[in-house]
């Protein structure tokens, strides 16, 4: 196995052998193991494909614009037809990158009989077999080793937080422009890695900054591309001023300078509306960070080609020291004088806006949610960091220990700059798991490569079982002797878990004096348990994944219906991720849709509209006559985020809470049925606080059959009875009605939905719900009465299954 070190001052890679061996230089065991994980990479991403249609709403709109821009003649139109009312039809904000993205491999697919729609649905797990092929070539630029390729492959291959944007149907930009930055950032390192003597070096600087171009084509939330890129430069030039490598600042100043290629070419592309404009590399934004580049790339340059004449920066320690002094000024003024700036140029990137703050993907991430995207790969990663900087130079000689130096090259640079900016988007919003799911796996398969590597060194074998006596030792002194009290009830636990790591170090000792290289085999073990462990989340997760905004087979047979069953040139009202779906499989033109129609004026008003509590026919007129409206039980899940996007106050009342983990009791003397709740996910919108327990009796009292509900709040065991009982048969839509018989305290309404089969849910409905309109369209329209119809307009139910209703709107 051979991996390379640090680089010194001429830049060149220095190879040597390590103590770890794994015969892959034969080229065709390589190929046969990259050809397996590809497998894996392939199956674990095809789990959504058992599903019919695309992933979430904007997919079914893109499937929209994709189709359209085909019967155009392959020629993307500048609005898209069935998106929102004629003559006000929506206009595609997206970057035509994505539509083609599609539309290439289509034209030439079609002539094998493959449609757009199968496209559509295989095209993201293309990417994602290119993003775990690249993430091998690009991990060989920090080792040689390719075990250590062949091991952040497997890792980029098997991330549920890479799956999560590269499985099958999942149709967005964010799930295709990674691939622009891993080739940008590829390119980058052939060119500062190649012979210094020719002109190669340039052809692939040029190439470089070209591919990063691409980005904004492709998806507007680019921006996090350029900044990548251009920490990387930074990182380059802080390396190579500490190090004194002015032949690598000369590259990297014209790697820089090379950027106004991508400028100009962003430019073209926004000029003949390919891309959208947006901040970075646009217009006078772009020289805001272009211009403090090329200055301090020739200032580095120049201070390093004259450390002769400079002495308080000959040694290695002060230019560590004015590294640091410059960065603190840097950051400084950077914070004061572009603060707002650099905030703005990542708007693409964070939506700040009521819209965005409602969507479940742009939500604060948990530590729940990151392992269930990243399993031990969030161990392993920062584990890769630190065995890199301290063990990637060691070499084979035997049992000597060598003094640890920190190493740094640039491969590991560039990767530490594709971590730092995606992590910070990571920190503030769950759907850019994918985009740091990359650096995330690459470093990862370093700590597996390395953790073998150096289990194979009897020295560092019992360097590391010291670390553990340690740590044992560290857990008793905290828990016993420092901690006020001891270590309380966790006494037998803090001890058991001390003896075991006593233990592990133990048989390390013993291991390693009878022969160290059996660590190796205990080392391949655990890995083999934790990888095998970490493919298994990923494949649960794979096959039981469900799509977004609750699309599913029901609501896709109503869209059929819709589709089969009314004029061509209908229009349809309805929740706006609904809108999408009704375009794309519904073929009709839909008022408002999650990407063209996703429009604050037109969202507000559609909520006034549905938390109304008397009719008002007249936003039908304004809004141009729908001529059909759809509702879904889906909706009850989606009212609260949809009433804040509308702008309205006291959300709350209008809210739901999902009661979970029902059970069932019979009280014997009074005939009656309790059902038990203790599991309730509890509303954040509640006011009083969250709600945790819920109860319902029901039963006969005095000959008459009743039904009382009561809920508590938070931790408290007080349980306060609420208003009334909702019964709702989900078979045939039967709504019925029990109030509470006395000492009522909140005005609040259980509803229990129910089939033949049995109790199917149980929610907590706010105060205001049970009288707005949305109520009475999900519930009370049925089709004989409907007490929303008024003077001007009357709802007429056409169709109806168990997740959706749809209405002809009738005009008096």
């Amino acid at each position: 196995m051979e991996e390379n070190g640090a680089r010194g001052g001429s830049g060149e890679e220095h190879p040597r052998k390590t103590g770890f061996n794994i015969s892959l230089g034969n080229r065709y065991l390589l190929i046969a193991i990259a050809l397996v994980i590809l497998a894996l990479n392939i199956y674990l991403r095809m789990g959504l494909l058992g599903n019919q249609g695309l992933f979430e709403p904007d997919g079914f709109f893109y499937y929209t614009a994709i189709k359209e821009t085909i019967a155009n003649h392959f020629i993307e139109p500048a609005k898209v037809a069935l998106s929102g009312f004629p003559p006000y039809n929506n206009g595609i904000n997206e970057a035509q990158g994505l539509i083609y993205v599609a539309i290439v491999p289509y034209y030439f697919l079609r002539f094998f009989g493959i449609s757009i729609y199968t496209v559509m649905r295989w095209i993201p797990i293309v990417f994602g077999v290119l993003y775990a092929i690249l993430s091998y070539f690009i991990a060989k630029y920090m080792t040689k080793s390719r075990f250590f390729g062949l091991a952040a492959m497997f890792f980029v291959s098997i991330s549920s937080g890479n799956i999560a944007r590269t499985a099958g149907t999942v149709f967005r930009g964010d799930s295709f422009v990674p691939l622009t930055l891993l080739v940008a950032l590829l390119l980058m390192l052939m060119a500062l890695t190649s012979e210094r003597k020719g002109r190669r070096r340039y052809y692939y600087m040029l190439a470089s900054v070209v591919v990063l171009s691409f980005g904004p084509i492709i998806w507007n939330g680019w921006p996090f591309t350029a900044a990548v890129y251009e920490t990387a430069l930074l990182m380059f030039i802080a390396y190579g001023f500490l190090i004194a490598d002015n032949k690598l600042l000369y590259d990297v100043a014209i790697l820089s300078g090379m950027l106004i290629v991508t400028f100009i070419l962003i430019t073209a592309y926004v000029a003949l509306g390919m891309a959208r404009p947006l901040y970075l590399f646009e217009g006078a934004n772009f020289f805001v960070t272009y211009i403090p580049l090329i200055l301090i790339s020739v200032i580095a340059f120049h201070l390093t080609n004259n450390l002769d004449s400079i002495k308080a920066l000959s040694s290695m320690k002060n230019r560590a020291i004015a590294l640091v002094l410059a960065l603190i000024v840097v950051a400084t003024v950077v914070d004061g004088a572009f603060g707002t700036y650099v905030n703005s140029a990542f708007g693409a990137t964070l939506s700040g806006n009521s819209i965005g703050a409602t969507t479940q993907e742009l939500q604060p991430v948990t530590p729940q949610f990151l392992f269930a995207s990243f399993s031990y790969q969030l161990i392993l990663a920062p584990l890769g960091i630190v065995l890199f900087l301290f063990f990637s130079k060691l070499d084979d000689e035997g049992e000597k220990r060598k003094k640890l130096s920190l190493n740094i090259n640039y491969g590991f640079l560039a990767v530490m700059a594709y971590l730092l900016i995606t992590a910070y988007l990571q920190a503030t919003a769950i759907r850019f798991n994918s985009l740091v799911s990359i650096p995330i796996a690459i470093f990862a398969g370093y700590a597996l490569y390395k953790v073998l590597d150096l289990s194979y060194r009897k020295h560092f074998v019992i360097m590391f079982a010291s670390l553990i006596y340690i740590v044992a030792a560290t857990f008793i002194i905290v828990f016993f002797y420092l901690l006020p009290g001891g270590a309380g009830p966790w006494a037998p636990f803090v001890m058991a878990a001390s003896l075991a790591l006593c233990f592990v170090a133990f048989a390390l000792y013993r291991i390693a004096e009878f022969d160290y290289r059996l660590i190796v085999a205990f080392a391949a073990v655990f890995m083999i348990i934790v990888l095998s462990y970490a493919i298994y989340i990923a494949y649960i997760q794979s096959i039981t994944s469900g799509q977004a905004d609750g699309i599913n087979p029901y609501f896709l047979q109503a869209m059929t219906w819709l589709s089969n069953n009314t004029q061509t040139n209908a229009t349809v009202l309805a929740l706006w991720p609904d809108g999408s779906v009704v375009e794309g499989w519904g073929n009709r033109a839909s008022y408002m849709d999650s990407v063209g129609g996703e429009n604050g004026t037109r969202i507000t008003r559609f909520a006034q509209w549905l938390a109304n509590i008397t009719p008002d026919s007249q936003y039908l007129y304004n809004i141009g006559k729908p001529n059909y409206f759809i509702v879904r039980n889906y909706w009850f899940d989606e009212l609260g985020g949809a009433l804040m996007e509308g702008n309205l106050q006291n959300i709350s009342d209008y809210g739901t809470v999902t009661l979970t983990g029902g059970t069932r009791s019979t009280n014997p003397s009074s005939n009656s049925l309790y059902y038990n709740f203790n599991n309730a996910y509890c509303d954040p919108y509640a006011n009083p606080p969250q709600i945790c327990t819920a109860e319902l009796v029901t039963g006969p009292v005095n000959g008459t059959e009743t039904a009382s509900a009561f809920v508590g709040f938070g931790t408290s065991r007080t349980l306060y009875k609420i208003t009334r009982v909702l019964f709702y048969n989900t078979s045939n839509g039967a709504a019925s009605w029990v109030n509470a018989s006395s000492g009522n305290t909140l005005n609040y309404t259980m509803m229990l939905s129910y089939s033949p089969s049995g109790l199917s849910g149980a929610s907590i409905l706010g105060s205001k719900l049970p009288e707005s309109n949305v109520f009475k369209f999900l519930l009370e329209c049925t089709a004989t009465q409907c007490p929303w119809n008024n003077n001007g307009a009357t709802l007429q139910l056409v169709y109806q299954n168990p997740d959706t209703k749809i209405f002809k709107i009738n005009y008096i």
